[in-house]
């Protein structure tokens, strides 16, 4: 995974953990990354060195919140 795509996972995680705090249950979120959008949306391999992130990103945009992530061309 390229470094700008690791850099939007990680703001893709912090910017979803803020809204959930703010008390937000709708979020609509672009990404530049096409692989992003891939990537938490299938099952992720044990050897992937950054598993953890991937997970956890998964994990927070399928909580129970109206929450769309899409590619922005």
């Amino acid at each position: 995974m390229a470094l700008s795509s690791l850099v939007e996972l990680w703001a893709l995680y912090n910017g979803h953990c803020l809204a959930w705090d703010e008390g937000f249950r709708k979020l609509y979120v672009t990404v530049d990354s096409a692989a992003v959008v891939l990537v938490i949306n299938k099952e992720v391999e044990a050897t992937n060195p950054n598993r953890a992130l991937i997970v956890a990103c998964q994990k927070i945009v399928r909580r129970e919140w109206a929450c769309i992530v899409e590619h922005n061309y």
